[in-house]
């Protein structure tokens, strides 16, 4: 499916004490307040993938990876 309509992720978050929930509830877990949660655009994108850490990063062979000089080497 192609050219569709990009959702926009939101949270409800309590007004009163700060927790995050992923639907709205009349009432909120974190403090038992009632009416108090406030739908707000989610943080960050949510996707499939390498996460931002590894955006700079390089593929690398084991041979690199690992240092097989200081491991006995098991017959």
């Amino acid at each position: 499916m192609t050219g569709g309509v990009k959702r926009v992720r939101s949270i409800f978050r309590c007004q009163a004490c700060g927790h995050a929930e992923p639907k709205w509830a009349g009432k909120c877990p974190g403090c038992d307040a009632w009416n108090t949660l406030a739908e707000e655009a989610a943080p960050g994108p949510r996707g499939r993938g390498a996460s931002a850490t590894m955006a700079g990063s390089r593929p690398i062979s084991i041979a690199e990876a690992i240092d097989t000089d200081s491991v006995p080497r098991l017959v």
